[in-house]
C-alpha cells in the first residue's frame, strides 16, 4: 500500500514538471524503506520540497498601434482670376472740318498774311488756340507745317475752351532781309518807334508786334503798316518786360525781328 502510495506521488510529480516545465528547484527523491512488517501505520509524511506554482503565462498584451492622424493638407486656394485692366482709349486729337473756304494765316489775326486756303470740307488736327479762343492753331491734312484759321470758319471737335493757347513762333523767311536803323521817342506816354525803309518788294509792308502798359494792364498790340514809323501809347505804371519786335512782310513771308524796349 505505503509502495503503491509514493507511486502514486511519483507520476504526479512527473506530469507537473512535463506540464509546467522547470521549476528551477532540485527534488530529491526519499529512498523508499522495506516495509516493517507488524508496524502499525502511521500518517504518512507529506513530501517537503516546496511546490512553485506553475507561472500563468503573462500575455503580453497586444498594442494596438495608435493611429497617427494623418492631417488633412490644407486646401491649396484657387487663385483668383487676374482681372484684366481696362484700358482706356486714347483719346483722338482735336480737329477741325471746315465750314467754309477760309484763308489760314500766319498768325491768329487778320494782320497777318495768307498762307494756304482751308476749303469747305477739308480736315485738320488742332494743336492750339489763341488767348481768347478765335483763332485755331491748326495743321491741315496732307500740309507739312501749322497754320492759323478764324474758329467761326470751322467746326471743332471739341469744346474750343478745352484746347490750350499757344504761342508759336512766328514763321520767317532768311529770303526777306530784317529791318535796319529801328529806333523809339517817347513824348509822355506816347513812344514813336521808327526804322530804315526796305528795298522794294512785292507786297512790301512792316509788321509790328508789341507789348504795353495801358491803364495798369498789359495789352498786346499787332499792327501793319506801309510807313516807316508807328506810335503806340505806353504808360510806366506796369511791371514787367515790355518791347516792340518790327519786321519787314512781302510776298516771300517774314523777316526776323529787330527788338526795341518801350521803358
Amino acid at each position: 500500500m505505503r509502495k503503491e502510495y509514493w507511486l502514486l506521488v511519483l507520476i504526479a510529480l512527473v506530469i507537473l514538471v512535463a506540464s509546467c516545465g522547470p521549476i528551477g528547484v532540485s527534488m530529491e527523491e526519499e529512498p523508499i524503506e522495506a516495509e516493517t512488517p507488524d508496524v502499525t501505520d502511521t500518517a504518512e509524511p507529506v513530501p517537503t520540497d516546496t511546490e512553485t506554482a506553475c507561472p500563468s503565462p503573462t500575455s503580453s498584451a497586444t498594442l494596438t498601434p495608435t493611429s497617427s492622424q494623418t492631417e488633412t493638407p490644407s486646401q491649396t486656394p484657387t487663385p483668383s482670376d487676374t482681372a484684366t485692366p481696362t484700358i482706356s482709349p486714347t483719346p483722338e486729337p482735336p480737329a477741325v472740318r471746315g465750314l467754309m473756304d477760309a484763308n489760314c494765316r500766319y498768325g491768329p489775326g487778320t494782320v497777318y498774311l495768307y498762307r494756304s486756303t482751308f476749303y469747305e470740307g477739308d480736315t485738320a488736327l488742332v494743336d492750339g488756340r489763341n488767348y481768347h479762343g478765335t483763332w485755331l492753331w491748326i495743321k491741315p491734312e496732307g500740309a507739312d507745317s501749322h497754320c492759323w484759321i478764324s474758329s467761326v470758319t470751322v467746326e471743332a471737335s471739341v469744346p474750343v475752351d478745352s484746347i490750350p493757347a499757344v504761342y508759336p513762333p512766328l514763321p520767317t523767311n532768311d529770303s526777306v532781309a530784317g529791318p535796319t536803323g529801328v529806333d523809339k521817342s517817347r513824348s509822355g506816354n506816347s513812344v514813336t518807334i521808327s526804322w530804315n525803309p526796305a528795298a522794294p518788294s512785292v507786297d512790301l509792308a512792316y509788321l509790328v508786334e508789341a507789348r504795353v502798359c495801358q491803364n495798369g494792364h498789359t495789352v498786346e498790340v499787332i499792327e501793319t503798316t506801309t510807313s516807316t514809323s508807328m506810335t503806340l501809347q505806353d504808360q510806366k505804371d506796369c511791371d514787367g518786360d515790355f518791347y516792340a519786335d518790327v519786321r519787314v512782310q512781302n510776298k516771300l513771308g517774314y523777316s526776323h525781328a529787330v527788338r526795341v524796349s518801350m521803358h
